[in-house]
């Protein structure tokens, strides 16, 4: 019996199922989640024309998220690890280290680290935007997504196993082919709809690419 993601029950999210899907070589994981930090905009300074208390709450609040951030970053053998591992992507290690030097200057006693909280802190920020950005945004250069696909990022066949990718990337994708759409719910949340069967196409990560965006729609409707 041919099975298709029209037989699962959660469709291309049941990531149990999709290993024994007929059609699953015509597939690949497409991430749709998204978290965006708001950090940033406690730390910037407060604008000239605010109301003064409201002024004072913002200045109140930026203080103790420098302080949160000044106390909760650095662990430079977890970082060796990570690499050794090649968990981490090309330059994400450096900069998890040079955070961890901002951790331990600020956390350590030293007179002079009083004159640079607040400069630290940003740069801090700046280290861990850069980190996010590089490991673990999905419009970047990782290695484990398919070149040009323009606006959208898909997992490489070869990645589909990789701890990291299995771990933090697959659990917020959904497993499309060539001619999926997206559509938001009433309650606001985005998710795939696809085709159940591709067929028995074989598609390797550059025909995949090249096919993207190229397609013309099927007759049949596509799953929810």
């Amino acid at each position: 019996m041919r099975k298709t993601i029209a037989d699962l029950t959660h469709g291309v999210y049941d990531y149990s199922g999709h290993a024994n899907l007929a059609d699953r070589r015509a597939r690949r994981y497409h991430p749709f989640s998204f978290d965006f930090d708001s950090t940033p905009l406690s730390l910037n300074a407060p604008d000239e024309h605010w109301d003064e208390q409201v002024k004072h709450l913002h200045l109140e609040n930026r203080a103790r998220e420098i302080k949160r951030l000044e106390q909760e970053y650095g662990w430079p053998f977890a970082i060796s690890v990570l690499s050794d591992w090649r968990v981490l992507v090309d330059d994400a290690g450096a900069e998890f280290l040079a955070l961890g030097e901002i951790r331990n200057r600020s956390v350590h006693f030293n007179p002079e680290t009083y004159q640079s909280l607040r400069e630290d802190a940003v740069v801090a920020l700046q280290r861990l935007n850069a980190i996010i950005a590089k490991q673990f945004g999905y419009f970047g250069f990782q290695p484990w997504f398919i070149e040009d696909t323009p606006s959208a990022q898909f997992v490489k066949r070869a990645y589909e196993n990789d701890p990291f990718v299995r771990v933090y990337i697959i659990p917020r994708s959904g497993f499309v082919g060539l001619l999926y759409g997206m559509e938001i719910s009433r309650e606001g949340y985005w998710y795939h709809l696809d085709y159940a069967d591709y067929g028995d196409e074989e598609l390797s990560d550059a025909e995949f690419a090249k096919g993207f965006g190229n397609e013309t729609p099927r007759k049949s409707s596509p799953v929810r």
